[in-house]
């Protein structure tokens, strides 16, 4: 039969004890310990961030310094680089060199032509040339005399094709004929 002592009332407190205690420590773990573990780790995550942001932010800030200090010890040579590209064309600058140097040099041109040149300015700054075709009889001293005269100047010019014979027009054998590409940059 059954047995008095199975119902006993002390055996039933401690496990109802017990049970309290376990779903008290439950909610504790999972309503108050868990949110501060995420927020603990979640910082650590956000250190973590920052420390490499704050790595990158000095990087940057040494190569400013680095660049700055650049610029200040070629401050006196960056005139030489505007002049060399400059930000327009500056189309009747380079026809006005261009004779210059062919007065030097004792040349006559017999033809200069340029493509369209656009004088609009852009908003995003790129390099451009702007392309001589030029024609011309003369003997060789004074075809040197002109490229040295034209590539001593400070502007950035590029020959990129120099065509040279015989001059089968003139009556002088030592007249030729030259056709030259001359290219010239600005911003």
């Amino acid at each position: 039969m059954i047995n008095k002592n199975t119902f006993d009332r002390k055996k039933i407190t401690d496990y109802s004890y017990s049970i309290m205690f376990f779903l008290f420590f439950s909610f504790s773990i999972l309503f108050i310990i868990r949110p501060t573990l995420v927020t603990l780790f979640s910082l650590k995550k956000e250190l973590t961030d920052l420390e490499n942001v704050n790595r990158i932010y000095d990087d940057k800030i040494i190569n400013f310094s680095q660049l700055q200090q650049y610029l200040e010890t070629n401050r006196d040579k960056l005139i030489y680089l505007k002049e060399a590209i400059p930000d327009k064309p500056n189309l009747n600058k380079i026809i006005d060199n261009l004779y210059k140097a062919a007065s030097v040099s004792g040349i006559t041109f017999k033809s200069m032509s340029a493509p369209e040149v656009s004088l609009k300015e852009e908003k995003e700054k790129k390099y451009n040339t702007v392309v001589f075709n030029i024609e011309t009889v003369s003997d060789f001293n004074q075809m040197m005399v002109f490229l040295e005269s034209l590539l001593s100047q400070r502007r950035l010019t590029s020959v990129q094709k120099l065509s040279v014979s015989r001059n089968q027009e003139g009556s002088s054998s030592a007249q030729l004929k030259v056709e030259m590409k001359i290219e010239m940059g600005y911003l």
